[in-house]
């Protein structure tokens, strides 16, 4: 145990001793709450890491390229000025080029590189000078939205610049204030304003926003950080927070008496270890010290409790159901991407790939969250199988035989 989660520990067993309206902070007050940057919101670590698996898969690549000339790069920024444009209909298509032609001008654009297409890129202006990056583009091809390629791409730039600039300045219009929020941005600016002030076009109808870089902060491992973070506060909460192994329910009983609450167990939902459920009502719940401060309502954490509980029984179907597909023999050729050094042409037939280890990764990063996108993707796997070998071979076969496997699980699949 680290000498956190022995502080933690310690703390915890004090803790019932003390009224817990004075275990705040005697200066905190709802008025000074901190907001966090929206990259520490589950969204976000389900959006950049399920692109960031398909990275590491060698699926998509991420690449820094500007008007040098060389046929290569200028037939890329043609590809992803045709995106901007298509993004931006209302947008004067000899504005675009100009900007993404500009020598002045960089792009960081995102590579499908089974397919060799552009999927998308940010075209910035770079200002070294004055230590700060004006984003003039960010479009993503409509085929492939929502999928968390904007959130992976942006965190690919700040790793990119973090080094040498401190800030990304950003005109966005009303459409595209959500977004930047969702990936740090703020309307509430802390750079100075004579370190942009006649730096940055000004823009009318379009709000100046701004995003802090930090060079110590690992930008394309965040989600993967972040999600670690979690996972260590959850175990350290367990061991002191489990009533189980740390105090009876008498013991827990009598310390809310003091503040005059009483606890009633969940008889129930009581488990087979006999250990007492409680029923968390609201003035159990507004008691708890950091609640209230925080921002958490007793009706948040109900609806929370609802939402789990949904999701749970949906992921947990669908994990049973990869799991029997994987438990198969037949399901070998299936349990990975092609390897397309092993099969050449594979990749220029089939345009959607899929794979039962590609779809164990979509469900556990919340992709896929309905029936309808479950079973999709799924089919996938029999339809390619079926689409690229003969009938009567080997694939083809496994393909129908898994197929038939999990018919009536996928009848019986309840929907999140």
């Amino acid at each position: 145990m680290s000498n956190e989660e022995k502080n933690l520990s310690s703390n915890s067993q004090n803790q019932l001793q003390l009224d817990p309206k004075q275990q705040s902070s005697e200066n905190f007050s709802p008025k000074d709450e901190i907001k966090l940057n929206s990259e520490t919101g589950l969204g976000f670590t389900k959006r950049d890491s399920n692109v960031k698996q398909q990275e590491e898969l060698g699926k998509l690549s991420f690449e820094v390229i500007q008007n040098d000339g060389t046929e290569k790069n200028m037939k890329l920024l043609i590809d992803l000025k045709n995106i901007i444009a298509k993004q931006l209909p209302k947008m004067p298509k000899e504005y675009i080029v100009r900007l993404v032609l500009d020598r002045r001008h960089e792009s960081m654009i995102i590579i499908d590189k089974f397919k060799n297409k552009v999927l998308g890129g940010i075209c910035y202006r770079p200002n070294k000078s004055q230590r700060f990056i004006e984003i003039a583009f960010l479009a993503i091809s409509s085929l492939e939205q929502v999928k968390g390629y904007g959130t992976r791409l942006m965190n690919k730039l700040k790793d990119h610049c973090k080094n040498d600039y401190d800030y990304f300045l950003t005109y966005a219009d009303n459409n595209a204030i959500g977004y930047f929020k969702k990936q740090g941005f703020n309307k509430a600016l802390k750079m100075p304003k004579d370190q942009w002030k006649d730096y940055i076009k000004e823009y009318d109808g379009g709000t100046l926003m701004e995003a802090s870089l930090n060079s110590k902060i690992d930008y394309s491992n965040l989600s993967n950080i972040i999600q670690e973070q979690k996972e260590t506060l959850k175990n350290i909460t367990k061991k002191f927070l489990n009533i189980k192994r740390k105090h009876s329910f008498k013991e827990v009983e009598e310390a809310f008496k003091m503040n005059n609450i009483v606890l009633t167990e969940n008889k129930k939902n009581n488990n087979n270890n006999n250990v007492p459920e409680i029923n968390i009502t609201k003035e159990i719940f507004e008691s708890i010290p950091g609640m209230l401060e925080a921002g958490w309502t007793f009706e948040d954490y109900k609806k929370q409790l609802d939402q789990e509980k949904e999701g749970q029984n949906f992921l947990t179907q669908c994990r049973k159901i990869i799991k029997k597909l994987l438990d198969e023999k037949a399901s070998w050729p299936f349990r990975q991407p092609v390897n397309s050094a092993e099969i050449p042409d594979y990749y220029k037939k089939i345009k959607s790939p899929m794979d039962l280890s590609t779809l164990s990764s979509r469900l556990e990063s919340g992709y896929l969250k309905t029936k309808a996108s479950f079973v999709e993707e799924l089919n996938k796997i029999f339809s390619n199988a079926k689409e690229y070998n003969k009938p009567g071979s080997f694939y083809y076969k496994s393909a129908n035989q898994l197929e038939a496997l999990i018919k009536d699980d996928i009848e019986n699949l309840k929907n999140e």
